[in-house]
C-alpha cells in the first residue's frame, strides 16, 4: 500500500484547528506523514499545532511534524522563508554574513531546501537567487 503525505497550511487557523485535527486523524493511516506548516500566525495556532503533534490518537507508523517559518521553537523545523542571497537577512536561503571585517570571520551560510523538493527545480532556483544577489550586491 502506498503512503500519503498530508501537508496543511495553518496560518491563523486557531478557531477551526480542532475540526482540522479530527479530520486529519480520521484520514491518516500507518506509513503516512502529516506536515503542519505555519508561516507567522497572529493567533494561538502554533501552540495548538504543538498540542496536535503530541496527540496520542495517531495510529502506529503515522509521522507528524510541524514547520514554523523563522526562528524555530523546540521540536519545530525552521525553514528559510526567502529565496535570496543576503548579507544581513537571516531568513535568506543563502547568506554571507558581513558583521566582521576580519577575513577569518567570513563564511557562507546555506539553508537547504526541503529534502523532498525536486532537485531539478530547487538547485536552479538557488542559483538564480545567488546571481540576483550578486547583481544587486545585497
Amino acid at each position: 500500500m502506498n503512503s500519503l503525505a498530508f501537508v496543511y497550511l495553518t496560518r491563523d487557523a486557531g478557531p477551526t484547528f480542532a475540526a482540522l485535527a479530527q479530520d486529519i486523524a480520521a484520514l491518516a493511516r500507518p506509513g503516512d506523514r502529516v506536515v503542519l506548516v505555519d508561516d507567522g500566525s497572529g493567533d494561538d495556532t502554533v501552540a495548538r499545532i504543538g498540542h496536535f503533534t503530541a496527540f496520542e490518537g495517531w495510529g502506529p507508523g503515522v509521522a507528524v511534524s510541524r514547520i514554523v517559518t523563522g526562528a524555530p521553537a523546540s521540536g519545530d523545523l525552521g525553514i528559510a522563508v526567502n529565496l535570496a542571497l543576503s548579507a544581513r537577512n537571516r531568513s535568506a536561503s543563502i547568506r554571507i554574513p558581513m558583521y566582521s571585517s576580519s577575513p577569518k570571520a567570513k563564511r557562507l551560510e546555506f539553508r537547504c531546501p526541503d529534502p523532498t523538493a525536486n532537485g531539478y527545480l530547487a538547485w536552479p532556483a538557488m542559483m538564480m537567487a545567488v546571481l540576483d544577489g550578486i547583481e544587486k550586491k545585497t
